[in-house]
């Protein structure tokens, strides 16, 4: 998703005004600038479906506060304000009922009104994993993060997670690894990254993924929003994954509402005695399924099995000669795809099969 174009002249007086907000848009700017609670959000989604593009000061269900907040935001023309800010920055705003925004989040009784998003890819497609996990989390559970994004990622999938550090970032990477996409939710404006050190990951994730929320510009990110950020990660993806979690993590909130959503939910299950399995083993306790290995994923995106290397991929490793399982390690593939690659090959002539297992490209020097 390209952001926005912006005229960069030196030679401009002054920068072109932005194209004023539809009238649909204009409401969910409103809307989203004055940060309804959930319920709230349920009967003004209820109005703009029936009638789009109306002001939403007249919904019902609205507390009078929030219908105050509306007014003063209508009155000082904060909507096309938000809307020059978010051109500026590049970011691309879409409404309840705009074509691109995500169905899934429609399965949500308050959806947000409008998201921000900044990036090069799509919005999660109904392929997508969230995964997400302990900040304070142990090097075998960022390790296995990093491999369940990599294998959403092989798989074809979307991988859905926030920014924090720990399970949600070695995911991220794992995806990024493979070339996969992503998406990062953020409890934040876009015009920040939070936690602070995770913005050279979210600049590497634009160039393949996107950053959304649904927070307006210039949003910290406070306590009570990540609650509201996790309904958005369960929502939007079809399956929740939580590696390590004690009993009070955010993950579990996540899990929670995919469940409420119908959603699959699946844990990695822990020692009894340590704190980042707790979380984990009650889910699995109340019925999460429990997630052991990679190939689990097969059971979550069925027809996206691991692609197979291609044949010039493999070629490029064999200028001397290697072994199969070798070649499923440097290329990331699972060593069955990566063996029926080169019988095609050796079939081709275009790879030589060499004692003890081992393969080389046809005119290296063994």
């Amino acid at each position: 998703m390209e952001p926005h174009e912006t005229d960069r002249s030196a030679d401009a007086a002054t920068p072109p005004a932005a194209a004023p907000p539809s009238a649909a848009l204009h409401a969910a700017l409103l809307i989203a600038l004055a940060q309804p609670d959930e319920r709230e959000l349920a009967a003004l989604r209820e109005q703009q479906q029936a009638r789009p593009g109306t002001s939403p000061l007249g919904a019902e269900g609205v507390r009078p506060a929030t219908r105050e907040r509306l007014a003063q935001l209508e009155f000082a023309g904060a909507a096309e304000a938000e809307a020059a800010r978010a051109a500026a920055q590049g970011l691309v705003l879409i409404d309840w009922n705009d074509a691109r925004y995500p169905a899934p989040l429609h399965d949500l009784a308050g959806p947000p009104a409008l998201l921000y998003v900044r990036g090069r890819g799509e919005l999660p497609t109904a392929h997508a994993i969230a995964i997400v996990g302990a900040r304070a989390s142990t090097a075998r559970g960022r390790a296995f993060a990093h491999a369940l994004g990599a294998g959403v990622a092989q798989r074809g999938g979307t991988v859905v997670s926030g920014l924090a550090i720990g399970i949600d970032q070695a995911a991220l990477e794992g995806a990024l690894a493979e070339e996969g996409r992503c998406c990062a939710v953020l409890a934040c404006g876009l015009d920040q990254v939070y936690p602070p050190g995770a913005r050279p990951l979210a600049e590497r994730l634009l160039e393949r993924g996107t950053l959304v929320s649904e927070m307006p510009i210039g949003t910290p990110p406070y306590k009570n929003h990540f609650p509201r950020r996790n309904r958005l990660l369960a929502a939007l993806a079809r399956a929740t994954l939580v590696i390590e979690a004690d009993l009070h993590s955010g993950s579990l909130v996540t899990a929670r509402r995919a469940a409420e959503l119908g959603r699959a939910v699946h844990a990695v299950p822990g020692a009894i005695d340590a704190t980042v399995s707790r979380g984990t083993n009650r889910l699995i306790r109340d019925g999460a399924h429990p997630l052991l290995e990679v190939g689990d994923l097969d059971l979550l995106l069925p027809g996206g099995a691991p692609r197979v290397p291609s044949g010039d991929e493999l070629l490029r490793e064999l200028a001397s000669p290697r072994a199969a399982e070798e070649l499923a390690t440097r290329c990331r593939r699972p060593l069955d795809r990566v063996l029926l690659q080169l019988v095609e090959l050796e079939a081709n002539g275009r790879v030589e099969r060499l004692g003890g297992g081992l393969y080389v490209r046809r005119g290296a020097a063994p």
